[in-house]
């Protein structure tokens, strides 16, 4: 009896479909000890998928779902193929008209009343299995006599008694039977309301004559038990390029998907796996295409079938520029041709890997690219007209917004510029926008410069403003001026934009008299720059050079002309000659010039600062020390201005003097009413001048007209007050004019007639 019961346990379990029931090696001897029947608890766990077998003509690998959540984002992730690989992978091919009327063998029962174990064959074994098929468990078309004992016959013949390990046993057996009647009512139950929702189609069994099917819309299809129909084809239009998903369920616990384009190269394919509890298997899958013709294709693997349905929606990119097969923008040639300040969409697709845009600045200055990219990685590059590579980047999108928000700032020079967009992993939508505000630039320059060189050096003025502008493809300017003596010029330039700025001048013969490299204002934001240069008379170049940044600057050239220095006059004074001139601004000294006996010498140089130097107002005023004592002398006098290395020319003409020493009074007397007689020594020059005053410290002092003698009477002085009395003498040159002496001390004299 009791091996009757399990015979019928076995069974049942088989025609319901489900894992053979295993019993434990005391309870049964019908298995040989060497055969492994599959049983719950060593069947593959739900979804998992097992190797395809090797005799299919078509064997796909099992990939990873694009479009299912990703552990780390949660989020939608399209992923890329193999295109190489799906590209050599064929088309399953429809069964021939011999296959399909074929029939497959079923397992003969064993004959009732059999007791020999040997005799039953397990469905599902390896000894069942067609060959090139994958190995699956099918219910027997018959039950054994022996098993059917087991059914209540209706007698009423008392039943003989149960152990209590019997009961156990029986117990567990009937839980078993009960989860897998669960399980079967459930898938049956989903597929019922799966097919009540589709449409159900009679799918074509070749590409060429593949059943067109409206995206969005819910198909159901059937794959046969026998080989009448192990392989469908379905075809659908997208519009334009965007993001299909493909969802599909099975039941049936095997099944392959795939997904071709128009020109039949494989995008995707999918080996299902059921769920072993609710015997169904789901399938989502996410891609991004261009516009045009695909193909879904569902096919039978191993001797598995049943039902299935499916569908494709579709959400548009909304490209601004149609795109189909393999896109049409892919290259520099055919790139799509774009304006600033106008907002452009586009797509990366699983066939559609990079797209390029061309655009024209008329004019040098600053561009900026704002982008944003609905996927986790992307390229951008920029290319110029040659097709060189100037930019590139390679932003990752935020994980919290699922999106890259960018925007770039370049400086370029006029010209024709590409920007492409490609593929790095993922696939997805991106927009964005170019705009561009000019340098206004002195000199047009065009793609890579056009002043990079001293001999391809603009010309320039002084006192003028220039602009110009160093960019991502033009890194140095040169500017050509002249010299006709030396001087001193001034650079006074600002940039912006950049935090660092060269500055150099080079020599006819291109070596380099200067160089300053001045760094921002973070206050202002600029580099403002003043530089004072002594050059000599000559050729040279202005260069403006980059140092790690780019941007806007101006400049202008001021030349610091010195003249030689106006001479004034010369005085006699108590520690020498000196000379007056006066100031030349851009003078950082002088140079002191003496004539004597026919014959020019620099006596001095001297700061403009000096101390030695008497300033007054614009003038100053130097002492020769060195003829204090050389009373009698003639000398001429001039001055040279001078800054660096520069010098003026001095005046030869120059100003003379004569060394002179002041006339000695001998005395003064009150001679008559209203008189003083005033006396002095003689010395040698050519006459004399007397003058007086009522205050020694006024500044009003009364001239006397000039004298040879020795003496003068004064008169119209007024009775009771004190004058004060001094004189100097003078010498007279026809050529040079005439040179005073300083005067003399004063000497009082009182009034009192």
């Amino acid at each position: 009896m009791k091996r009757k019961a399990i015979m019928w346990l076995l069974t049942a379990a088989l025609l319901m479909g489900h894992a053979t029931y295993v019993p434990a090696a005391e309870e049964t001897d019908l298995l040989p000890a060497e055969e492994t029947v599959l049983s719950e608890e060593t069947a593959p766990e739900d979804d998992a998928v097992p190797p395809a077998d090797e005799a299919d003509e078509a064997a796909t690998e099992a990939f990873d779902v694009p479009g299912s959540q990703s552990a780390s984002t949660g989020q939608d992730e399209p992923l890329i193929i193999d295109e190489e690989a799906a590209a050599s992978d064929e088309i399953p091919a429809a069964p021939s008209p011999e296959d399909a009327a074929q029939t497959v063998e079923t397992p003969a029962a064993p004959e009732a009343g059999s007791s020999e174990t040997e005799d039953i064959q397990v469905p599902g074994s390896e000894t069942e299995a067609l060959e090139g098929e994958r190995p699956e468990t099918e219910s027997p078309e018959t039950v054994s006599s022996e098993t059917e004992d087991i059914v209540d016959s209706g007698t009423d013949e008392p039943a003989e008694p149960v152990s209590e390990e019997e009961t156990e046993t029986e117990t567990e057996d009937a839980l078993l039977s009960e989860d897998a009647e669960d399980g079967e009512l459930l898938a049956e139950e989903l597929e019922e309301t799966a097919e009540e929702s589709s449409q159900e189609l009679e799918a074509a069994n070749t590409i060429t004559t593949a059943t067109p099917i409206t995206l969005g819309v819910n198909y159901a299809g059937t794959i046969s038990e026998d080989k009448t129909n192990t392989i469908d084809y379905y075809k659908f239009v997208l519009p334009s390029s965007g993001r299909i998903t493909f969802s599909a369920t099975a039941y049936m616990k095997y099944i392959n998907y795939y997904l071709y384009d128009a020109s039949e190269s494989k995008i995707w394919s999918k080996n299902a796996y059921w769920n072993s509890t609710t015997e169904i298997s789901t399938v989502s899958a996410t891609y991004d295409l261009t516009k045009g013709t695909y193909y879904v294709v569902v096919k039978k693997d191993g001797k598995n079938y049943g039902n299935y349905n499916f569908s494709v929606t579709f959400e548009s990119a909304l490209e601004s520029f149609t795109e189909t097969g393999s896109g049409v923008n892919n290259s520099i040639t055919a790139a799509a041709s774009i304006a600033i300040g106008t907002t452009y969409k586009g797509q990366i697709a699983q066939n559609d890997t990079k797209d390029f845009y061309k655009f024209t600045l008329g004019t040098s200055g600053q561009l900026t690219i704002d982008a944003t990219a609905y996927l986790r990685y992307i390229h951008y590059y920029l290319y110029d007209s040659t097709g060189k590579q100037i930019w590139s980047a390679n932003p990752g999108w935020d994980s919290t917004t699922q999106r890259s928000v960018k925007s770039y700032v370049h400086h370029l020079t006029s010209g024709t510029y590409y920007l492409a967009c490609t593929r790095d992993g993922y696939t997805g939508t991106y927009s964005f926008k170019l705009s561009f505000i000019t340098a206004g630039e002195t000199f047009k320059e065009v793609q890579n410069g056009s002043n990079n060189s001293t001999g391809a050096a603009n010309s320039i003025s002084f006192n003028t403003l220039y602009r110009g502008q160093l960019a991502l493809n033009d890194t140095k300017d040169f500017y050509r001026f002249s010299l006709t003596s030396g001087t001193t010029i001034t650079l006074n330039a600002s940039a912006v934009g950049m935090h660092w700025i060269y500055y150099s001048i080079y020599n006819q013969a291109g070596v380099q008299q200067w160089k300053k490299n001045p760094s921002w204002n973070s206050t202002l934001g600029t580099i403002e720059s003043s530089y004072d240069i002594v050059l000599t008379a000559g050729t040279y170049y202005l260069a403006v050079e980059k140092d790690g940044s780019y941007g806007n600057y101006s400049f202008t050239l001021t030349k610091q002309d010195m003249n030689t220095p106006k001479l004034l006059a010369t005085y006699n004074g108590a520690w020498g000659i000196g000379i007056k001139w006066q100031i030349e601004p851009y003078a950082d000294s002088y140079e002191i010039w003496r004539k004597y006996q026919g014959a020019w010498s620099r006596i001095a140089t001297v700061s403009a600062s000096d101390s030695s130097l008497e300033h007054k107002a614009n003038t100053l005023m130097y002492t020769d020390t060195s003829v204090k004592t050389k009373y009698g002398y003639g000398y001429i006098y001039s001055v040279a201005a001078k800054r660096g290395s520069v010098t003026t020319a001095y005046n030869k003409t120059g100003l003379a003097a004569y060394r002179l020493a002041p006339p000695a009074l001998t005395g003064g007397t009150n001679s008559a009413a209203g008189k003083a007689l005033i006396k002095w020594k003689s010395t040698p020059c050519h006459g004399y001048q007397l003058q007086y005053c009522i205050s020694s410290n006024t500044s009003k002092w009364t001239s006397l007209p000039v004298t040879s003698s020795l003496s003068k009477t004064v008169s119209g002085l007024k009775k009771g007050k004190k004058y004060y009395f001094r004189i100097r003498c003078y010498k007279t040159n026809k050529d040079r004019g005439t040179t005073w002496s300083e005067y003399s001390p004063w000497v009082s004299v009182v009034i009192k007639k």
